[in-house]
């Protein structure tokens, strides 16, 4: 009976230690500098994730090819009258009569698309102060100057 007393008293010590003798930084986080290696130096900060790369966007024909800008306001007169055509440079466009649309490079030429669904074409002069077209909407020339 003793021996058994005895037993028990020696199995509830080393129960009773166990918790103590834990691994240190084992419970509660760690304690000190992190990241760095066993010879105490730090290591390098991570690099960079690499750019993603750019894709280019698609090549519209370039307005030099059409000669000198349309951007501006235009007093034109035409075989209906006499009007003033506006080319904005995003690419819209409108008249003091009401109409408006979308103008590019194409062919040589600007090619304005009226909201009707009727096309003009512009050139400038080598002057960039004149242009000169055709209108689609009334199937006539015209020519105007720069305001």
């Amino acid at each position: 009976m003793r021996m058994r007393a005895a037993y028990l008293c020696v199995l509830m010590v080393c129960v009773a230690v166990a918790p103590a003798s834990a691994q240190s930084g084992a419970v509660g986080g760690s304690i000190g500098k992190q990241g760095k290696s066993a010879s105490g130096s730090v290591d390098p900060a991570p690099a960079p994730a690499p750019a993603r790369p750019r894709i280019a966007p698609v090549p519209r024909e370039s307005t030099s090819a059409c000669g000198r800008s349309p951007v501006g306001s235009w007093s034109s007169s035409a075989g209906v009258g006499t009007f003033v055509m506006t080319l904005n440079a995003n690419g819209t466009a409108s008249t003091d009569n009401g109409f408006t649309g979308r103008w590019k490079c194409s062919g040589g030429s600007y090619l304005v698309t009226w909201h009707t669904g009727s096309t003009s074409t512009v050139s400038v002069g080598a002057d960039g102060r004149t242009i000169t077209g055709t209108s689609g909407a009334f199937g006539v020339g015209y020519s105007g100057t720069r305001q």
